[in-house]
C-alpha cells in the first residue's frame, strides 16, 4: 500500500443539458473576480475582465473591454466541450454592448477532430449598443468527424484601432 495527496479536487453538476461549465457565468474563486471560473481568457495589450453583479438581470455576468485591436484581433472568453459529430447542437450567448467601434462581437463555434484539425465553423455577431442583452444563436449541425468544439465570445477588430466594452450574462452549449 502506498500513500498520496490530493491537492485540489472538483466536480460540478449541472441538471440541464448545457455542455458549458459554468454558462451563468455565477461561479469564481479568484478573489479579484477577473474572470468566471472554467472559462479560459485570450488577451490583447489593453484587454480587461471583470466579473461583475448585473443591475439588469440581477446575476453576475463577465465584463470584457479592450481598445487599440489591429484589424481582424480579438480578445474574450473561450471553453472547448466535447461533441458528437453529425449531431445537431444548438448554442446562445447573451450579450450587451456598452461601446464599440470598429469592432463586432461574436458567438464564435470552432469544430476540431481528434487529430485537432479544424472541420468547421460557425459565427453570428452583433455591434448593437443598446440597454439590454440581445441573444447571438446559432442551431447548425456538427460537423461529422468532429469531436471537439471550442466556443468563443469575443470582441474582434473590424479596421485598425477597433475598441469596445461589452458583457456576456450566459452562454449554453446543447447537443
Amino acid at each position: 500500500m502506498g500513500d498520496f495527496a490530493v491537492d485540489t479536487a472538483n466536480f460540478e453538476y449541472e441538471s440541464r443539458k448545457n455542455l458549458l461549465v459554468n454558462g451563468s457565468f455565477e461561479k469564481a474563486k479568484n478573489q479579484i473576480k477577473t474572470s468566471a471560473d472554467a472559462w479560459s481568457k485570450m488577451a490583447a495589450t489593453n484587454t480587461g475582465f471583470e466579473l461583475i453583479y448585473d443591475d439588469v438581470t440581477k446575476e453576475s455576468a463577465q465584463k470584457i473591454w479592450d481598445s487599440g485591436l489591429g484589424v481582424g484581433y480579438f480578445s474574450g472568453l473561450y471553453q472547448t466541450v466535447q461533441v458528437v459529430g453529425g449531431k445537431a447542437f444548438r448554442t446562445n450567448a447573451k450579450v450587451q454592448i456598452f461601446e464599440i467601434k470598429e469592432a463586432i462581437v461574436q458567438l464564435y463555434i470552432d469544430f476540431v477532430d481528434a487529430q485537432n484539425k479544424f472541420v468547421g465553423t460557425f459565427i453570428t455577431d452583433t455591434a448593437l449598443v443598446n440597454n439590454e442583452y440581445v441573444a447571438l444563436n446559432i442551431s447548425e449541425s456538427v460537423p461529422v468527424t468532429a469531436v471537439n468544439a471550442r466556443v468563443y465570445i469575443i470582441l474582434r477588430s473590424t479596421s485598425a484601432n477597433g475598441m469596445g466594452t461589452f458583457f456576456v450574462d450566459s452562454a449554453d452549449f446543447e447537443q
